[in-house]
């Protein structure tokens, strides 16, 4: 396990979601709006769980409530991932991103996001 981790942490094929996850399994702080939120973001993710199977997405579920709604679509994320639908798994994670996200200022190249998740 540590070997493997070890590995996949000097790949560079790493993000802050990929590495919040891992952080959670380690039962280490998490950092802050550190979920996946895009395909690139989801891809280093989804390789990452591939490459250490005994960690599992679900761990995710109760850090807050877009994790719980990500780790709720997550098969659905992977199949689109599998067959190559960045576009669809963006707006898969939009979708449930715009549920919480109180302000957002999109720019046509670059998205900036002001989040602040909504009282309910």
């Amino acid at each position: 396990m540590k070997k493997i981790l070890g590995e996949w942490l000097v790949s560079h094929d790493t993000g802050i979601s990929s590495i919040n996850i891992v952080r959670r399994y380690l039962n280490l702080p998490i950092e802050s709006f550190g979920w996946p939120h895009d395909s690139g973001d989801f891809g280093r993710c989804y390789r990452m769980l591939k490459l250490c199977p005994f960690i599992k997405v679900g761990i995710m579920k109760d850090v807050d409530k877009i994790w719980a709604d990500l780790v709720d679509k997550w098969r659905e994320l992977s199949k689109l991932y599998e067959d190559d639908k960045g576009v669809e798994i963006w707006n898969l994670i939009n979708e449930i991103d715009k549920k919480y996200r109180k302000d957002a200022t999109l720019h046509s190249d670059d998205i900036k996001l002001s989040y602040a998740v909504k009282d309910e």
